[in-house]
């Protein structure tokens, strides 16, 4: 589970710089701070559904 949770983390890391690089052309320290905080939610929400699961 936790090399799942990490790939996941990795391609949505990924996916959410990409976006940010083509809508501003460019990543800067607000962009990283956005991107963490949005991973760490998205961590969060993927370990309560686990948890909750078994």
């Amino acid at each position: 589970m936790l090399l799942i949770i990490g790939i996941l983390t990795i391609c949505c890391g990924g996916f959410i710089a990409a976006w940010l690089n083509r809508k501003l052309d460019g990543l800067t320290g607000d962009t990283y701070g956005a991107m963490n905080e949005a991973i760490e939610a998205l961590l969060l929400l993927v370990a309560v559904i686990w948890l909750y699961a078994q």
